[in-house]
């Protein structure tokens, strides 16, 4: 269809009218396009949009409610569906000379009243002040299913007669638009120009889609290091913020690790650059191989990477890195007839107790770092007490 809905009925007349039945009913609503942009709407609960469509995993679920309801639109007069927030949806579609342009909706409201310990487990489960969010709860009016349907009823009757007001708006438009094409003695030249912006639209399409694939490369290349493949410093200074924030958030430990190769500056003296080079693949290609999802490593810069085990025990993490020690230990680099022996120091801290931003985590780690290196090299080393580390905070 040529026109927007927006443009075959009169908006703010029609904000009006819903504003006067959300305050008769208790029911909330809105006129949604086909692009899901809300065009009116009026009563919408704070459940909704301050809390189930902002979390990730709530909003996803508030996802593929939208998805039944697009989905069964046409399967009657109108579609009903209970999410799994426990809050109940309805839609019908507005037609206008057989095609779909909007729907009318209504919904965020219990059919019963609600079991609060269910909310109260939301609340938990997904980081919601529970306060807030069982406040919110309460506002969600509680409308019976008869009663639904009979609002339903009215909104169906209601699209109907929009569909017949768009469609006498659409003929009244056609008719200008006749006219318009009539008195345009340069028709065929626009057409003609058309044609042209359109196929250099397209040109420029095609160049902007190149673009955007060049501008992702160049992400790609700007957040990794070219010589082991990991990530960089940049990268780690874009996320770790994030990730400190949730573990604060959610309560759970992030362990950090500042890893550099032994004697690295006297390696590159003797064999050459290209031998250190190697020896940096092949630590890097150990570490990476032994990552579990969701775990980072990062080359940090010259001979030394830094780990982030998120979620993870300070024994496991001192266990998991001293199997990587060893790894590095007994795996040479074989190089023109030659064996490198490697070995790596690495120190550790964690994410509450020996520091809360990025910062002071990895001064830990490194102070702890120089520990290992003055302790004789190949080793680990806890920020602080090692002994009373691994107990206390096991």
């Amino acid at each position: 269809m040529r026109y927007h809905i927006s443009q075959l009925i009169d908006l703010p007349r029609f904000q009006v009218l819903m504003s006067t039945l959300w305050k008769a009913t208790g029911v909330a609503n809105a006129l949604i396009d086909t692009e899901s942009n809300v065009l009116t709407s009026a009563g919408w609960q704070d459940a909704c949009v301050k809390f189930h469509r902002v979390h990730p995993h709530t909003r996803e679920r508030c996802r593929k409610s939208d998805q039944y309801i697009a989905d069964h639109l046409h399967d009657g007069a109108y579609v009903g569906y209970c999410c799994p927030q426990g809050l109940f949806d309805y839609a019908t579609p507005v037609i206008i000379e057989g095609e779909h342009v909007a729907n009318v909706f209504c919904g965020q409201l219990f059919h019963e009243p609600p079991d609060e310990a269910f909310f109260e487990q939301q609340a938990a489960r997904f980081g919601f002040d529970e306060h807030a969010y069982l406040q919110a709860i309460r506002k969600v009016p509680v409308v019976t299913k008869e009663r639904a349907e009979v609002v339903m009823t009215f909104l169906v009757q209601l699209a109907q007669m929009l569909a017949l007001s768009g469609l006498n708006r659409l003929h009244q438009l056609e008719v200008e638009e006749e006219l318009r094409v009539l008195n345009n003695t340069l028709t065929q030249t626009v057409a003609q120009r058309t044609r042209e912006l359109m196929s250099t639209n397209d040109q420029l399409v095609r160049e902007i889609g190149n673009i955007n694939q060049l501008r992702k490369q160049m992400r790609e290349l700007a957040v990794h290091d070219p010589l082991t493949g990991l990530h960089n410093r940049r990268f780690f200074d874009e996320l770790i913020g994030g990730e400190l924030a949730r573990a604060s958030r959610l309560r759970y430990s992030v362990m950090f690790a500042m890893a550099d190769l032994d004697h690295f500056k006297a390696l590159n003296d003797r064999y050459g650059h290209s031998a250190g080079d190697e020896v940096l693949k092949n630590v890097a290609a150990i570490f990476q191989k032994n990552v579990r999802l969701g775990d980072m490593v990062c080359r940090y810069g010259g001979e030394e990477f830094v780990i982030v085990f998120p979620g993870m025990q300070l024994k496991h993490a001192y266990d998991r890195l001293e199997q990587w020690r060893r790894a590095v230990a007994e795996q040479c680099v074989e190089l023109n007839g030659r064996t490198i022996p490697t070995t790596v120091s690495i120190g550790i801290s964690c994410f509450p107790f020996h520091g809360t931003v990025a910062r002071q985590l990895i001064d830990a780690a490194d102070e702890a770092l120089y520990a290992a290196k003055n302790g004789g090299r190949n080793r680990l080393a806890i920020y602080g007490n090692a002994d009373a580390a691994l107990h206390g905070l096991e």
